[in-house]
């Protein structure tokens, strides 16, 4: 059997990223030593686990 594991990555609307970029600006102001990423390098993650490959 081959598996594979199997990802898939689902990118945000720009409402979101914008609520993300205004969610960042606020925790800059509070927590730092902290590397914030870009929002429009965001995306949601779906993980569907390791699926067979060899049929």
């Amino acid at each position: 059997m081959i598996t594979l594991r199997l990802f898939i990555a689902l990118p945000f609307s720009d409402t979101v990223k914008k609520r993300c970029t205004a969610l960042q600006d606020r925790g800059r102001e509070q927590v730092h030593g902290v590397k914030w990423c870009d929002p429009n390098q965001m995306h949601l993650t779906l993980f569907f686990g390791k699926v067979d490959v060899s049929r």
